[in-house]
C-alpha cells in the first residue's frame, strides 16, 4: 500500500525537494493511489463490522411492506452512474402483477446492491444485466444474472466464505473485500432465504436469492393464554445478545429470566423451573453442553425443552444430548419465535 511516508521517501519527490520541478499530475496521481487505498481501508472495516454484528447476533431486522420492483428499481438508480460510465443496461422482470413482501428496505438493498454491482463490474463494458422475480411457493426467487466469463465449478463452491476471490482476469482487476457475498448470504438468511450461484464459462453467472413470501411474517402471533404464562430462561454470556433474545420474546408475551454463566443457569432451573431454556455453547465458566448434559440427568429438568443458540456447527451433539432444537447464530426473530413456539406445543402434547 503506498503511503504518505512512501511517497515521502521516493526518489522523484526528493529530487523536486532538489529543484526539479515536477508537474502536478505526478503528485495529484500519487495522491489518486493513496486516496483508493484509503477507500479500499474503510470498505474493509464496514465490512468487518457488519459481519462482526451479524455473527454476535446483534443485527435486527425493521420489517416493513414492500414490492420487489420498486426495491430493484430503487437500487438500479442508485448505479446509474456506473451503469452510464459502462455503456450498460439492466434489464428488469417482475413479473406483470407486483409482487409485495415485508422485509428489512436497509438489508435488502444492501443485499441487491451488492449483486448488481458485482455483475456490473465483471461483465463486459456495453453488455445488459438481468434482474428477474418470481413467486416459487412460500417464497419470492430473485435472480441476478449477467454476462462474464463465469466461473469454475471449483470456485463456486468458496464463493460464500470469507475474504475467497475467484481466479481470474475479471477478479484480479477490480478491487473488494471478499466479504460482500458472505454479508450478503447472512442478510438474506435473516429474512429467511436462502442464496446459491449457477454458473457456465464463457456464458456468465446467475446468482440467485429467496425471500419468504408468508403473509405472517414481520407479525408476531401472540400466545395464547396458556403460552401467555410460559416462563423462558435464557442462558447467554454476551450481554447484547442475551437483551437481543430477551427482547424478541417478551414482544412475544413470554417472560424472560436472564442467566450469564453455566452455574447460574443450573441454579436457576432448579429454582424457576422454567417452560423453554434457550441455551449457548461457549459460556464463561462451564461449557453449555455441561450444562445440558446435568438438565438432562436432573428429575426436576429433564423434561424442560432447551434450543441452542450458538454460532458453533455442534448441532448433531446437541440433539443427541437431548436438545429440541438448534439454531446457529445469526438468526432471525422469525426463526427464534417459531422454534419456541413449536417446542412449547410439543411440551404440552
Amino acid at each position: 500500500m503506498l503511503t504518505l511516508t512512501s511517497i515521502l521517501d521516493c526518489d522523484a519527490f526528493r529530487r523536486s525537494k532538489k529543484g526539479v520541478n515536477l508537474a502536478p499530475e505526478f503528485f495529484r496521481s500519487l495522491l489518486e493511489v493513496v486516496q483508493q487505498d484509503t477507500n479500499r481501508l474503510a470498505a474493509l472495516i464496514e465490512d468487518m463490522l457488519n459481519i462482526s454484528r451479524i455473527e454476535s447476533g446483534i443485527m435486527t431486522l425493521q420489517l416493513q411492506p414492500m414490492t420487489i420492483l420498486e426495491l430493484t428499481e430503487s437500487v438500479t438508480a442508485s448505479l446509474r452512474t456506473v451503469i452510464s460510465d459502462r455503456g450498460m443496461e439492466i434489464d428488469i422482470d417482475a413479473g406483470t402483477d407486483p409482487i409485495s413482501f415485508s422485509g428489512d428496505r436497509d438489508r435488502l438493498t444492501q443485499v441487491l446492491t451488492n449483486l448488481l454491482d458485482n455483475a456490473i463490474k465483471f461483465s463486459p463494458i456495453g453488455s445488459r444485466v438481468g434482474v428477474t422475480a418470481r413467486k416459487k411457493g412460500r417464497y419470492l426467487q430473485v435472480d441476478v444474472s449477467d454476462n462474464e466469463a463465469g466461473i469454475s465449478r471449483e470456485d463456486l463452491g468458496g464463493l460464500f466464505t470469507k475474504f475467497f476471490r475467484a481466479d481470474n482476469a475479471a477478479t484480479r482487476e477490480t478491487g473488494g473485500t471478499g466479504l460482500g457475498l458472505v454479508i450478503t448470504k447472512s442478510l438474506v438468511e435473516l429474512h429467511g432465504g436462502r442464496i446459491w450461484a449457477e454458473s457456465e464459462l464463457g456464458k456468465g453467472t446467475t446468482f440467485s436469492f429467496t425471500l419468504r413470501l408468508d403473509p405472517s411474517q414481520g407479525k408476531r402471533k401472540k400466545p395464547s393464554a396458556v403460552d401467555g404464562a410460559s416462563h423462558i430462561l435464557v442462558v447467554e454470556d454476551d450481554h447484547n445478545v442475551a437483551l437481543l433474545v430477551q427482547r424478541h420474546l417478551e414482544k412475544a408475551g413470554y417472560k424472560v429470566s436472564v442467566a450469564h454463566t453455566g452455574q447460574d443457569a443450573r441454579a436457576m432451573a432448579l429454582v424457576h423451573i422454567p417452560s423453554l431454556i434457550t441455551l449457548d455453547i461457549h459460556l464463561p465458566d462451564i461449557d453449555g453442553f455441561e450444562v445440558l448434559e446435568s438438565l438432562k440427568e436432573n428429575p426436576r429438568t429433564e423434561r424442560i425443552p432447551v434450543i441452542v443458540l450458538s454460532i458453533a456447527q455442534s448441532e448433531d451433539k446437541a440433539l443427541l444430548m437431548g436438545a429440541t432444537d438448534y439454531i446457529t447464530k445469526p438468526f432471525s426473530e422469525e426463526k427464534l419465535i417459531e422454534s419456541v413456539g413449536k417446542a412449547l406445543a410439543k411440551g404440552q402434547m
